[in-house]
C-alpha cells in the first residue's frame, strides 16, 4: 500500500462499484463466484495489503479467495488458508459463542496477545497469522437475511499504517453490501436453474406426447 494513499471513502466507492458491476455480469447469473472474485480483487491495495474472503456455498462447501499486494504470493497463501480452514472456522465459532452474535472485529495493532485474545491460543493458527507479517487486521462477518454467508478479513502488512476507526466503520458497510451482492447472485442462479429445469420438463413432455401420438418414423 502506498504511503499517503489512505483515503478510505473513494476506495470504498470504487470497490462497491466493482462489486455492483460484477453482480450484474453474465457470470453472476451462474452463481456468486464472479462477485466473490471481483470483491476480493477490488480491495487490494487501496483498502488492504491482504484480503481473505470465505463464502459458504449452497452445498455447504466453501469458496476461498485471496488477494495480496504481491500477486505472486496469492497461490501459496490460498493453499495455506485452505489447509487451515477448519481451524480458522473453529476459531471464528469460539469468537461468536463468546459474543453471542456475529460481530466485526478490529485489531489496530496485531500483537500476538491481541490475536490470541480474539481467536484463542491455538499455536497453529497463531503461527499462521504471524507468518503473514500482519500489522493491523479487521474481520467482518458476511450476513444476509439473518444467515451467515462467510467472512471477510482485511489486513495491512509491514510498514503500512494501522486501520483506523473510520476504516472499520467503512468496512462494515462494505461487508454488508458484499453479502447482499453474493446473496442476490445465489438467488439469481437458483432462479435460473429452476427456469432451466422447467424448460427441460416442458421439452420432455412435448417429446413424450409426440412419441405417444406418432409413429417412431414420423416423430424422428
Amino acid at each position: 500500500m502506498k504511503k499517503g494513499d489512505h483515503s478510505t471513502s473513494p476506495a470504498i466507492r470504487d470497490a462497491l462499484q466493482q462489486i455492483a458491476r460484477a453482480s450484474r455480469s453474465k457470470r453472476a447469473a451462474e452463481g456468486h463466484s464472479a462477485v466473490v472474485e471481483a470483491a476480493t480483487r477490488a480491495l487490494v491495495p487501496r483498502l488492504a495489503d491482504l484480503v481473505v474472503l470465505v463464502v459458504r456455498n449452497e452445498d455447504g462447501s466453501h469458496q476461498v479467495e485471496v488477494a495480496h499486494r504481491e500477486v505472486t504470493c496469492e497461490s501459496e497463501l490460498r493453499e495455506r488458508v485452505m489447509a487451515h480452514l477448519d481451524m480458522l472456522r473453529q476459531a471464528a465459532g469460539r469468537v461468536s459463542s463468546r459474543s453471542q452474535t456475529l460481530r466485526s472485529h478490529w485489531i489496530p495493532e496485531a500483537k500476538p496477545s491481541a490475536i490470541q485474545a480474539l481467536i484463542g491460543d491455538d499455536p497453529a493458527i497463531n503461527e499462521f497469522v504471524a507468518a503473514q507479517g500482519i500489522r493491523s487486521i479487521i474481520v467482518h462477518p458476511l450476513t444476509a437475511r439473518g444467515d451467515s454467508r462467510g467472512a471477510l478479513a482485511l489486513a495491512r502488512l509491514g510498514d503500512s499504517p494501522p486501520y483506523t476507526g473510520a476504516d472499520f466503520a467503512a468496512g462494515i458497510l462494505l461487508a454488508r453490501r458484499m453479502a447482499l451482492a453474493i446473496d442476490q447472485a445465489q438467488m439469481r442462479a437458483a432462479v435460473q436453474r429452476t427456469e432451466e429445469g422447467l424448460r427441460l420438463d416442458e421439452a420432455m413432455e412435448k417429446w413424450a406426447h409426440t412419441f405417444e401420438t406418432a409413429s417412431w418414423g414420423a416423430a424422428i
